[in-house]
């Protein structure tokens, strides 16, 4: 099915009242504003509160030169002595504006403006249009073999999944071999969750890529084994499942298996490096 653009319109001009018209009316939009819906998608239908059309009315939003935490910005604010402005995060590098208190927003905006124009690409009035098609999320990545674990890398993994920001200080200074954390900017609305081949001096090597704050999605064979194992280890170990599974891969840890008939069957020995 065609799926047409959504056309780009930008808001101008600050927050005004038409008489005989609420906000609400005032954003209505046209069904040719739209891009067509595919059939197989449910589709909701809901109409906006009126106070929060009138709260959003009187905001804007700044486009970010480069990603940055909500918390970051607000900070920026308040060194610049603009404590009135509340800074709200609505996607990557997009941050909802709202001048508390009484004043015209865009005087504040032309009075610094070499400053603001440091901190934002541009900055706009709010629209009923504006939706953030990108959000910015950690990665971790399990797998990568040592001789490999370097910036050129992650910057590669991180370009399959959108665009690479930046990694963390332990996975850059190697304090942490076992995971590797990279934040990315991504397109993607499902949980990433891949594995990835990488071949290095002729060997290939599987790599698990997993959105921080996820989990791993365990299909319904691996659910089924592990309430078995939590089972068996609550019953004859007193601990529940994670006290037997290792974090990474779910592998057991000081388990071989559990029997049909629920005990638990014992390693016979672990060989050790050296």
């Amino acid at each position: 099915m065609d799926v047409r653009k959504v056309k780009q319109v930008e808001a101008k001009g600050g927050a005004h009242i038409i008489p005989g018209k609420s906000f609400k009316n005032m954003f209505v939009l046209e069904k040719e504003d739209f891009p067509t819906l595919k059939d197989d998608i449910p589709c909701l239908e809901i109409s906006p509160a009126e106070e929060m059309l009138q709260y959003l009315g009187w905001c804007s939003v700044g486009e970010l030169h480069y990603p940055m935490a909500t918390v970051e910005v607000q900070q920026a604010f308040v060194m610049e002595g603009l404590k009135r402005v509340k800074v709200t995060g609505i996607g990557a590098n997009l941050m909802l504006l709202y001048l508390e208190g009484s004043g015209d927003f865009e005087v504040i905006i032309n009075s610094p403006k070499e400053w603001w124009n440091s901190l934002f690409k541009c900055v706009s009035k709010w629209s009923p249009k504006l939706v953030a098609g990108s959000r910015l999320v950690w990665l971790n990545i399990h797998g990568i073999p040592l001789h490999v674990w370097d910036e050129p890398l992650f910057k590669q993994i991180g370009s399959l999944f959108g665009r690479f920001i930046d990694f963390d200080e332990g996975t850059i200074s190697r304090h942490r071999l076992d995971v590797a954390r990279i934040q990315v900017v991504t397109t993607k609305r499902g949980l990433i969750d891949d594995v990835i081949n990488l071949k290095v001096m002729g060997a290939v090597f599987g790599l698990w890529v997993v959105e921080e704050g996820g989990g791993r999605r365990w299909s319904p064979e691996e659910r089924v084994v592990r309430e078995e194992v939590s089972s068996v280890c609550s019953r004859e170990l007193g601990r529940g499942i994670d006290g037997c599974l290792s974090d990474e891969d779910g592998s057991p840890r000081g388990l071989t298996s559990v029997q049909a008939g629920g005990s638990i069957s014992q390693p016979k020995g672990q060989a050790l490096l050296g």
